[in-house]
């Protein structure tokens, strides 16, 4: 758990953390592939950072 996020968060509760955190990358390593994919086309659109899946899957 970080600052109040579980390791389920909402996806508008982990992009309001990625805003506030600004990083430069974020690893997306849990989910199915299509909502890796999709989160991580709409951080590379609202956000400096530059997403990676790592293919974890579920």
């Amino acid at each position: 758990m970080v600052g109040g996020l579980s390791g389920h968060a909402a996806q508008p509760g982990l992009l309001d953390f990625a805003r506030t955190v600004d990083p430069e990358t974020i690893a997306l390593i849990h989910g199915p592939d299509y909502a890796q994919e999709h989160l991580g086309n709409h951080l590379a659109k609202t956000s400096r950072a530059s997403p990676t899946s790592l293919g974890v899957g579920d």
